[in-house]
């Protein structure tokens, strides 16, 4: 059971209800089949007493064709036809509708949640390299586990950034310039889109949301979607250089619905420039909710940090007359049971959801529309970290937490009280692993303008977590009722490490939940510095150790962005020492310009730690410039790019390739200075030094 609810005093169910009944859908008072069940159906019960959590979790596993209170039971066993036999007597058959499959064989529930975990969570000095646990399967199925993990305080990953677009129906709507600000036009789009390309690598664009009302006028004016095509293909391939663009998803919004306001519409135009076949092939793309893509969501990667990203369609949450149909809660209801379902699969991916609705202007203002039962329905997922949301003129946030999980709930659209329709203002969302924040600044490429203020430019915390999971390892035929030991090689000493298990028998697959330990032992190795500097064009690497303990090596790693290293030496180190040793080493093949190093301080059990990464500068050595450029007058000069103090030879030649001038000199000061009585139109020069 995922949501649970209890009414004040003793309720009793109404005895008389006239209404229908169904299995695998709900039903309109009218008898009218408001979407199917998407799954399996073994047995289903009907009682007219409450029964308690003991009382369902000792019989759901076996069949129950009687019982006191049982008002209907439908066992599914007639192997083939399209009835449903009540077994209680006088109750009513069934007809199977929207010809379902029948399946003759045991029902397979899903694997019981892994217990007893080896070391247990919050552990410290845990001195092995296996992890434990205990796994049961209810049919008694072989199973297959496997373990994922990572360093707790793993390095941070790099700042990442995520754009949001608000509203862009001004921009795009027909005629350019018909909205209330007036001057609003596509160029005001596509300048966004470019700007977002243009960042894409300086700032590390990982994502883009539009936030709902694309466009102005839905189904009633193709050309809108055609401008909206334009511009979100500056951020696609091939106009970015990669794969599939920069990862985007564009929430539908009541602008966007055919009919407007409609979440059960056919929303023709959207589905056919931005539906899910526009995405199929796309790795980030995971998928759609329903027949079309008015809900989606996306997966991507940032900072070291799996995201996964929902968006939602327009839904006000409400069945009155007017706006919307009359089935609008029910949607939305079936909507976030599948939303849910997804946080819920991918619980060790942080999530985002985007939707068009979810609140007005202000901080800590109350939700609007929608909003309340989106967060009430989703807040139970503690990878839930952000929403997003446009539709209301302004800016405003909330914050909220739900059992120790931080929500933050963004909105901003700037269609109204701007110039050009909002003038090209979007959100950017700059999120630092390293300080768990998350930093809002708003920004109009267009007009190459900011807006400050708290509402415009604010810092929230929020919890990345650090770097992503990964598998470690895995056993397959793990018997139920056993306790699966899985080796975990690498661990390293006083570490702190976090980890967690999927369970799966073949057809449904269990996650446990994540745990952490921390690692006995001593480190190898104390540093008391590291550094690097430039040396006669190489780069001269030195470090001391206060201390060592069973110290092997240091392997030296190079790296030209601070990303990437590679191992280009390794120095012998002491072994064990109680008193300051010091180690050098040369390297004569580092690039020019900014070159990055680390130390990976390795122990004789193969334990290893890494330092600090240090960074230096190779200049361009004995280059050397020639002035003045083009030659005058009788005299040339020769500058080096560094300091230079030797010997050098110069060669003159003319454009002929004769040579001119062949002399020696000694470099003063990085200089040289030449007289000379030839024409200077026709010189070149060519320069080398020696010791």
């Amino acid at each position: 059971m995922d949501k649970s609810k209890t009414e004040a005093g003793s309720p009793s169910p109404e005895p008389n209800s006239g209404q229908h009944f169904s299995i695998g859908s709900a039903l309109t008072s009218t008898g009218v089949s408001q979407g199917t069940f998407n799954g399996k159906i073994d047995e289903v019960r009907v009682w007219n007493v409450v029964r308690s959590a003991t009382d369902i979790s000792n019989n759901y596993l076996v069949e129950l064709s009687s019982g006191s209170g049982l008002a209907g039971r439908w066992g599914f066993n007639e192997c083939s036809g399209n009835s449903a036999i009540n077994s209680v007597a006088g109750g009513a058959t069934g007809t199977l509708t929207n010809a379902p499959t029948r399946t003759v064989a045991n029902f397979n529930p899903a694997p019981s949640d892994p217990i007893n975990p080896n070391p247990a969570s919050g552990t410290i000095n845990f001195p092995g390299n296996q992890v434990g646990i205990t796994v049961n399967d209810r049919n008694a199925q072989n199973m297959t586990v496997t373990l994922y993990g990572r360093k707790k305080n793993a390095a941070a990953g790099t700042p990442f950034t995520i754009i949001g677009l608000p509203d862009t129906q001004f921009y795009t709507e027909e005629p350019q310039g018909a909205n209330s600000s007036g001057g609003g036009h596509n160029g005001i789009f596509k300048s966004q889109t470019q700007w977002i390309a243009n960042h894409r690598v300086d700032s590390n664009i990982v994502f883009v949301s539009q936030l709902g009302d694309c466009t102005q006028n839905g189904d009633t004016k193709e050309i809108e979607f055609k401008r909206a095509d334009t511009a979100i293909k500056n951020i696609e391939n091939p106009n970015v250089p990669t794969a599939f663009g920069i990862p985007y998803a564009i929430s539908v919004g009541n602008h966007d619905q055919g009919p407007i306001y409609n979440p059960n519409g056919t929303s023709i135009f959207y589905n056919q420039y931005f539906g899910s076949a526009r995405f199929a092939g796309r790795t980030y793309y995971g998928g759609h909710y329903g027949a079309n893509n008015h809900n989606s969501y996306q997966l991507f990667s940032a900072g070291g940090i799996d995201f996964i990203h929902i968006s939602l369609d327009y839904n006000d949450n409400s069945n009155a007359a007017g706006q919307g149909s009359t089935t609008d809660v029910e949607t939305l209801q079936a909507v976030l049971d599948w939303a849910d379902n997804l946080l819920k699969t991918y619980p060790n991916r942080k999530a985002i959801l985007s939707t068009h609705w979810l609140m007005g202007t202000g901080t800590q203002t109350a939700f609007q529309g929608p909003g309340q039962k989106i967060y009430d329905d989703l807040k139970d997922n503690p990878n839930l970290i952000l929403m997003l949301a446009g539709h209301v003129a302004g800016e405003g946030r909330r914050t909220d937490v739900f059992g120790g999980n931080t929500v933050h709930t963004l909105m901003s659209d700037y269609q109204s009280g701007f110039t050009n329709g909002g003038n090209g203002f979007l959100r950017i969302m700059r999120f630092d692993p390293a300080t768990n924040t998350l930093s809002v600044k708003t920004y109009s490429p267009y007009a190459n303008s900011s807006r400050t203020g708290a509402s415009s430019e604010f810092q929230l915390p929020v919890s990345l977590g650090g770097a992503s999971f990964t598998m470690i390892n895995s056993q397959v035929n793990a018997a139920s009722g056993s306790t699966v030991n899985l080796p975990w090689a690498g661990l390293e000493p006083l570490t702190e490490y976090e980890w967690y298990v999927t369970v799966s028998d073949g057809e449904n697959e269990v996650t446990s939940q994540v745990f952490n330990f921390k690692t006995s032992g001593l480190v190898p190795i104390k540093l008391m510095e590291f550094k690097a500097v430039e040396e006669n064009t190489q780069v001269k690497l030195s470090w001391k150790t206060a201390t060592e303990s069973n110290s092997q090596r240091f392997d030296v790693e190079r790296s030209t962005d601070g990303s990437h290293f590679n191992k280009i030496g390794e120095v012998a180190a002491k072994g064990n020492s109680n008193s300051v040793q010091k180690y050098s080493m040369l390297d004569a093949s580092a690039s020019k310009g900014i070159n990055y190093y680390r130390l990976k301080q390795l122990d004789v059990d193969g334990h290893f730690t890494y330092s600090p990464i240090v960074a230096v500068t190779l200049s361009a050595g004995k280059g050397f410039e020639i002035y003045p450029n083009p030659v005058s007058g009788n005299e040339i000069s020769i500058v080096f790019g560094g300091e230079v103090k030797d010997k050098a030879v110069i060669k003159v030649f003319d454009i002929n390739g004769k040579l001119r001038i062949n002399t020696k000199a000694t470099v003063d000061n990085s200089n040289i200075s030449i007289k000379h009585n030839l024409n200077p139109w026709c010189l070149c020069c060519k320069c080398y030094c020696w010791r």
